[in-house]
This record gives structure tokens, sequence and C-alpha cells, in this order.
């Protein structure tokens, strides 16, 4: 690791106390706020991040309402067919994401302040409009339909590049890709697990066991008893924490690699002297973050989990796939007992999205009519945290199966650490801390090749490593990670 390279964990022990003395010196000499003065306050920091090309994909910006924030799946509520009681906690969610999105943002600023003096008093009045200022659900001023217009994410496709790149004929030709794709990927799972090629040593990484006797991190399935509800379902707050952690904890997935070079080593994301993103690979992460997604008729708990790797290297001269960075995003999704419904999987560009069934979800018939149906390779295997098989170099998931009670002799055993996905928002520089992300929600200089002849499909960059919220999964049609009615959509539980 580069000798700039310090813990932040370290930073923050040593300054935030004194950060948090002087917000409260503030707070305790401003006076009250108001619904207009804070909503200015909001859009003085909004502007202000904008200038500094700091951005956030999730949660995201409401137009008009600035003390709020949104995502796909908050967005896809109709407020006229909630009853007062849903749209009071629909408002309520809407407001915790703001105040998200407003944390989130005052640290990149402060950590901008590396690269530029902030302006003063650039904070002040922030704390106590969070306390004091909030909308009510009863106010006849608010405008739900102009609310609900205003909460809606725009998809990450150009139609101006489908136009010119005249989608109708050429997604034809991607279709026929995206078809050979998961041909070959159906291929490679028929095969047993003890054929699947391989060029390096196995390595494979787990959580560590925790240090207190009769405690795993494989336990029992843990009820969702301990998550927040309101009338709309599960809702993920600050008091859900603990028990959000230990879920994290139970399905931590292994990962079990092809391991060729250093490439092949889960990291740590930082940037170089250059202004290069890289992995630092002393210590390995899964860089977590939970999510809610509607599926028949309830909102399910996601635990998501992404793992960065420094590169993937080119494979001969002309591979358009190679370059900077590359990583692996593991989802899992539960349903209210906290059992395992399905898994999905994509890189960090959205790319070659794959699915595992339990056996109580069912792919939809109208699936076959889809130009790019989904990917089903496997069913999900039956206990919980099982090991995903990646590839050397691609990094492609290969296999996911139960974790076995023994590690085979020519296994490697190595360790990673759970590391919240907002640290990937305060990334270490030679110039101090810088998020992840670019504006448009990029990882820099990640660009792939293929973005030459994939644009008529109508995404940015197709290739290049993205943060939650900017990644599209489908060439041929319109699909996102994230999508409200993802799930909805492809699949169905089974009937008994």
């Amino acid at each position: 690791m580069p000798a700039f390279l310090v813990s932040r964990a370290v930073v923050q022990r040593l300054f935030l106390p004194f950060v948090l003395l002087g917000l409260s010196a503030c707070a305790s000499v401003s006076p009250p706020p108001t619904p207009g003065s804070c909503d200015a306050r909001y859009v003085a920091l909004e502007e202000l991040a904008a200038q500094r090309g700091i951005a956030l994909s999730d949660p995201r910006r409401v137009p008009g309402f600035p003390s709020l924030g949104t995502n796909r799946s908050l967005a896809s509520f109709d407020p006229g067919r909630l009853s007062l009681q849903q749209r009071a906690d629909w408002l309520a969610r809407l407001q915790a994401a703001g105040l998200a999105r407003r944390q989130l943002l005052q640290r990149m600023l402060l950590d901008s302040s590396a690269f530029a003096p902030l302006p003063d008093h650039w904070d002040a009045g922030l704390q106590s409009c969070d306390v004091a200022h909030s909308l009510a659900a009863h106010d006849p001023a608010l405008d739900w339909q102009a609310l609900r217009s205003a909460v809606k994410v725009d998809d990450d496709y150009l139609l101006s590049r489908r136009i010119l790149g005249l989608y109708p004929l050429s997604s034809i030709f991607a279709g026929l890709g995206v078809q050979s794709l998961q041909n070959s990927i159906y291929d490679s799972y028929a095969q047993p697990l003890s054929e699947i090629p391989q060029s390096g040593r196995l390595v494979r990484y787990a959580l560590p066991e925790p240090t207190q006797p009769g405690k795993s991190t494989q336990a029992e399935t843990t009820p969702l008893i301990e998550i927040a509800r309101d009338s709309l379902g599960l809702r993920l707050d600050q008091r859900s924490a603990t028990a959000l952690k230990d879920l994290f904890v139970q399905h931590a997935p292994g990962l079990e690699i092809d391991e060729s070079g250093v490439y092949d080593i889960p990291g740590e994301p930082y940037f170089d002297q250059s202004g290069y993103p890289g992995v630092a690979t002393e210590s390995s992460y899964a860089y977590y973050y939970a999510s809610l997604m509607p599926f028949a008729g309830e909102l399910r708990l996601q635990l998501n989990y992404v793992f960065w790797f420094a590169e993937r290297p080119p494979e001969h001269a002309m591979d358009s796939l190679s370059g900077v960075l590359d990583g692996l995003v593991w989802r899992v999704t539960l349903d209210s007992a906290g059992e395992v419904l399905l898994y999905d999987s994509i890189h960090p560009c959205g790319c070659y999205q794959q699915f595992f069934l339990s056996d109580r979800v069912e792919a939809r018939p109208e699936n076959a009519r889809l130009r790019e149906p989904p990917l089903l390779p496997q069913k999900a295997p039956p206990a919980s945290a099982p090991v995903l098989r990646l590839s050397s170099g691609a990094h492609y998931l290969q296999r996911v199966y139960t974790r076995p009670a023994k590690v085979a002799r020519d296994v490697t055993e190595r360790s990673y650490t759970l590391a919240d996905y907002s640290e990937l928002y305060s990334r270490q520089s030679a110039q101090g801390f810088r998020s992840l992300f670019d504006p448009d929600g990029f990882v820099p200089r990640t660009e792939r090749g293929e973005r030459f002849y994939l644009w008529p499909m109508g995404i940015r960059s197709p290739g290049a490593m993205r943060e939650r919220g900017r990644q599209p999964t489908a060439f041929v049609g319109r699909r996102h990670f994230d999508d409200a009615n993802l799930l909805d959509t492809l699949f169905q539980l089974r009937q008994p």
C-alpha cells in the first residue's frame, strides 16, 4: 500500500470530537430555523457540492423538495393509492433519505477541503434544520402529485444514442451477442465443479470466525423481527443497525478465486499519486449495504456485498473488456422469516447479471418472450452463505455451492472484513480523501473498449465501474439492478 494511505478511522477518532463540538456550538447560537430558511440551506449545500463535482446516486435529490431524498424503491410508491398513515410513513422515509444524503454530502465536502478551502459557515444551521424541520403529511399545501413526479428516478439509458445508433437494427446484433454469452455460461455451469478450468491456485475467502466461544459466522437463520417496520413494511433505519449487521455476517458469502496474480485479490480501493484508481490488497474487504425491493406484495430486505479487484487484465492485444478495476456484487434477497428467496450478482458495471432462485421462486413464463431474458444458470444452494467460485482475471462467477465442512488441501484460506459501502465515498489519495465515484456515478478511468461498439444500446460507457443506483443490467430493453419492479417482472412465488 502506498505510504500516503493512512487509516481513516484514526483520523476520525482524532478530529471528529472537535468537529462535533464546533457544530454543537454553532447550533446553540443559531436562531430557530424556519422551513424556508432550512430549504435555502439545503439548496446551498447541494449547490456547493455540485460546484465541487460532488454527487450521490443513492439517495438522490428531489427537485422542488430540498429536504427529501429518493431512490428507485422509494419512487415506486403512488401516494394516490396509499392510506393517510402510509402517506405519512412514505414521507418519513423520503425525509430520512434526505438526511442520509446530506450527511454523506457534508462528509464529502469536508474531504474536499484538502483540495480547496470551504467557504466560511458553509454548514451553518444544517444540524438545527435536520432536527427541527420536516414536512407534515397533513399539510394541505403539500402537493402529493407534484411530489410523486419529483421523486421519480430517470433511467440510465440515452434515447438519443439509441436513435443515432439505429437501435431497432443494432439491438438485433447485440441480442445475438448476449444469447451467445448466456449459452456459454450455461455450458460452463453444466461442467462438474471439479472440472472447471483452473489457471492458478485456488484461494478461499470468508469472514473470520468470531473469538467468542460458541458463536459462528454461519449462525442459524435469524428472523427479521428486529428490523424496523411501518405501515409500508420493512424500514431501514438506525434502530435496525445491529440486527442488520448480524444478518450481513450470517449471509456473507465465501469467495473461491482462481488466483493467478495480484489482480485476483479482493481489496480496498484508493487513488494513486497520478489519480488512477487502484486496489490495495494487504487486507480484503466486502463493502456492504442494505436495500429494499417489492416482491410478491411485500418489501423484501436485500443484503448487498461489493468486492473490488485492481483490474481485469487483457487476455490479448485487442481485448475490449479489460481495464482498470473490476469487481463483483453479490445480493441476497430474504423473506419475512429471514430465509433466502433468491440470490443474484453483477459486476459493478452492471454486466453479467445472474439469478439463483430458491425452490420457492420460479421464473415467469413471459420471460421466454424477452429479447434479453434473465440468466438462470443454477438453483440456489440450500444453505445460507454459499461459496462463489470466480475465474481468474475476468472474475466471472462460475459456480455457487454450499460451503464444505472441510477445506481441501490444495485450497488456501484467507479472510475478508465487512466495511460499510459509505466508505467508498471517502477513498484515500495523495491529496486527501475523495469519493471513488465521479458526479455521473462512474469510477474515473475505468472505461472499457466495448464502449466504442455498444454505444447504440444507449448505455453510457458500458463496462465502466459504477456506483450503486447507476447500474443498467440489460443491453436489449431497459433494466437496472435496483429497479423496483425487477423481481415482480421476472419472477413469482411458486404455488404450493
